[in-house]
């Protein structure tokens, strides 16, 4: 009896934590956002602007030093959207970590006067303290920017009439 009610009762708390599935839903992209496109036939490199319209056909981006750039949604082969800036603490704590417990490490087996000297496991552990702290530190001076990737086949321009407003036009993206 008591491995029968195991099972139900696993299923239901595995499907609590898994929370709601969204693979279906879209979200839209409204414009101004800044993107990050990349279409191999229009430049070599990335294009990064301000998406100012969308349509089926084209997506119009703007730059900071030059005119609005027009882009086919055939050419797109990348398409990423910036969600802002995040810092970076926990990458620069492992760096920082990492070398201070071998230049601890190393300078503990450089000081040892015997003939048979090993690594000091806790000086690679108080190094590894003091260098991620300041590493965590310098890891968090330095902000990048969050890009987040879409399909550009999943990219679906729509227009809608809005009661009192006229016609909204929306870019889509499906995951």
């Amino acid at each position: 009896m008591r491995h029968t009610l195991r099972l139900p009762i696993a299923l239901a708390y595995l499907g609590c934590l898994a929370g709601p599935a969204n693979a279906g839903e879209a979200q839209p992209l409204p414009t101004g956002t800044l993107v990050r496109v990349t279409a191999p036939r229009v430049s070599k490199g990335r294009i990064e602007g301000t998406l100012l319209s969308a349509s089926e056909n084209q997506i119009v981006i703007a730059f900071p030093d030059s005119e609005p750039r027009t882009i086919a949604r055939r050419d797109l082969t990348r398409l990423e959207w910036s969600r802002g800036y995040h810092r970076n603490a926990l990458p620069g704590a492992i760096v920082g970590g990492l070398v201070g417990g071998v230049f601890l490490g190393y300078a503990s087996l450089g000081l040892c006067e015997s003939d048979s000297c090993s690594v000091s496991l806790p000086a690679v552990g108080v190094g590894v303290v003091l260098g991620a702290l300041p590493g965590a530190g310098i890891g968090a001076l330095i902000r990048t920017r969050d890009w987040h990737e879409a399909d550009p086949a999943r990219v679906q321009f729509s227009i809608a009439p809005v009661r009192g407003k006229g016609v909204q036009a929306k870019l889509t993206l499906r995951f």
